[in-house]
């Protein structure tokens, strides 16, 4: 067998790859709510010329959840960080923010109108993406000739106004809304993971129509995340974590990432004091 030298065959440019895990709960017990939860671990990549395969090469923390006062968007996908950064610069910034709020509302009210009426009676070229902006972003990035579908985005996207609702977003930019019995949706490369582990538990509860708290759906996609980072290579870092509830969004990233970093300074300081001289 012909041994890979990998210092010597990297070639190209790094490919950033978020193909990751992004899982949305919406709790159907007690107060009303959606939880939103992310990894945020950022994979670089590099091609090994000789084989013609990608391997990880370095990895870095980023946000994988975009949140507004009424709404949050996770996304998942492969590109460069050229696309990730035209993607974010649309909604991200206050001077954006009411003109996200606009789209998101167009999206779901395009979404709305197309369960109303039947699409054979429209005519096709009348037919247009339900989230323009996200059309447009996967759009832009499959005119670049590197790109390939793989390295499209999907997305999750949760809102609280005028009233909770949850979708999942294609690369097409169509809404689908989440009404089945116990409401969640897993997207990414650690989905069949996270799909697992909820599922499971679901199934554990011998219920029918299974009922969670935010509180229970909380500790859910906590294990689902963890579940997906211990199998998925594309999987990590500390978590996100966006609540909607009827009357605001509460953000815990910063708060989880604080913690896990007191955490470990003060397991250093056990590890420095126990070998001090």
């Amino acid at each position: 067998m012909k041994k890979v030298k990998y210092k010597f065959y990297f070639i190209g440019c790094a490919k950033v790859v978020i193909i990751t895990v992004i899982i949305a709960i919406k709790a159907n017990r007690g107060l009303e709510g959606i939880v939103v939860a992310a990894d945020n671990q950022l994979t670089i990549l590099k091609t090994l010329a000789e084989e013609e395969y990608e391997i990880p090469e370095t990895k870095r923390m980023i946000n994988k959840l975009i949140k507004g006062r009424n709404w949050v968007i996770g996304y998942a996908g492969g590109s460069s960080e050229d696309q990730i950064d035209r993607f974010s610069k649309l909604f991200n910034g206050e001077s954006k923010k009411h003109k996200a709020k606009k789209a998101i509302l167009t999206a779901i009210s395009n979404y709305d109108k197309r369960q109303r009426i039947n699409l054979s009676d429209e005519g096709f070229e009348k037919i247009i993406p339900d989230f323009y902006e996200t059309n447009l972003l996967n759009t832009h990035l499959m005119r670049d000739k590197n790109s390939s579908v793989s390295d499209t985005y999907e997305f999750i996207l949760a809102i609280n106004y005028p009233k909770l609702r949850l979708f999942h977003v294609d690369e097409f930019g169509n809404l689908d809304e989440v009404k089945k019995s116990f409401p969640y949706l897993c997207i990414g490369s650690g989905k069949k993971e996270a799909d697992k582990y909820i599922e499971d538990y679901i199934d554990s509860l011998e219920d029918e129509t299974p009922l969670l708290s935010i509180s229970e759906s909380i500790k859910l996609v906590k294990g689902a995340l963890e579940k997906s980072a211990g199998r998925d290579p594309y999987t990590g870092g500390n978590g996100d974590i966006v609540v909607l509830t009827k009357n605001k969004i509460k953000c815990f990233g910063n708060d989880i990432k604080e913690a896990y970093k007191k955490a470990a300074d003060k397991l250093f300081k056990k590890i420095i004091s126990y070998y001090k001289e």
